[in-house]
């Protein structure tokens, strides 16, 4: 993974942020998300202190994304007001 893909995945961490930050409305679900934010920012981190990400940096960074994604998924379902929402 070069400088550029990790510049776009610091982008995406904090678009991430700034949703649980400005836009989450389920409280419950805020914690999970910040710590999977907290673990995303680590790996990102330590793939920029060695100047390229592993394979195994890939993957795991991948997991993260994927974790991040259905966590965020969950609370837009869960907006008051919407269906589906709980």
């Amino acid at each position: 993974m070069d400088f550029k893909r990790l510049a776009a995945k610091q982008k995406r961490h904090n678009d991430w942020l700034r949703f649980s930050d400005e836009e989450l409305q389920d409280l419950t679900l805020k914690p999970a998300i910040l710590g999977r934010l907290c673990d995303y920012k680590k790996a990102l981190a330590s793939c920029w202190s060695k100047g390229a990400a592993t394979p195994d940096d890939e993957l795991l960074i991948s997991s993260i994304e994927r974790d991040l994604e259905q966590l965020n998924n969950e609370a837009r379902l869960r907006v008051p007001g919407r269906a589906g929402s709980q």
